[in-house]
């Protein structure tokens, strides 16, 4: 895995006196995952200002328990040193996901090869998707992701919302009629309902549905992002 330049010391007064942590960082816009030390304070990420992360990549930490802790980058500012002293840096705001049950930097990511995306959560849950793919390969990947959900976890209000949620993105895909944009408005829809639950689920019972959310959320961006 590579290893990118952090911060040594701190990037400001304000954060001098918190010590460097090493974290992963599973981009939508790198093949592959990458670790850097960053400031991690109330939630908030410092690193130098030109490291790739950007909102809606994933961010993991370890977690002395063992496994590891996942956050979702909500949103990234850029601060500029005024001053030119070299203090340029960048806050990342992450909302955590919860525990997950995985090795800390284990292969869990975007694989591009041969215009083929792969993506692999946890042991089992492993979704392939061709890029520019025409909708009825985005209604298989639909169903597969429909298919990997752990039900046992859920209540059978959950799963008839994301049955409903996901059935609707299919219909819609598989409609040679519906516009683009409908198709993309079926997906944030069902992108949503699969991030609720993977937030919503009880602490210590559902790293499985944390997982699958993960990986689930991360295939629809990567749809969407190529519409």
């Amino acid at each position: 895995m590579e290893r990118i330049t952090g911060l040594f010391g701190g990037p400001s007064r304000l954060l001098g006196g918190h010590r460097g942590e090493d974290f992963v960082v599973r981009s939508q816009r790198r093949v592959e995952p990458y670790e850097i030390e960053a400031q991690f304070h109330k939630s908030q990420m410092v690193v130098p200002i030109t490291t790739p992360i950007y909102e809606g990549d994933i961010v993991e930490r370890g977690d002395p328990r063992g496994g590891v802790i996942e956050y979702t980058v909500a949103n990234v500012e850029l601060s500029r040193d005024p001053f030119g002293h070299g203090n340029d840096h960048a806050i990342a705001s992450l909302k955590e996901n919860g525990h997950a049950e995985r090795k800390y930097g284990s292969v869990y990511n975007i694989h591009v090869a041969g215009g083929n995306n792969q993506i692999a959560a946890g042991a089992n849950a492993t979704l392939n998707q061709t890029v520019n793919a025409v909708n009825d390969e985005l209604a298989a990947v639909l169903r597969a992701i429909l298919a990997d959900v752990p039900r046992d976890a859920l209540s059978s209000s959950e799963l008839e919302e994301l049955e409903e949620a996901i059935g609707e993105a299919i219909e819609v895909s598989e409609s040679g009629s519906a516009k683009p944009t409908a198709v993309k408005r079926a997906l944030y829809s069902a992108k949503g309902v699969v991030e609720d639950l993977g937030s919503a689920i009880k602490s210590g019972t559902g790293d499985a549905v944390r997982s699958w959310a993960t990986t689930a959320v991360t295939v629809l961006l990567t749809k969407l992002s190529g519409m």
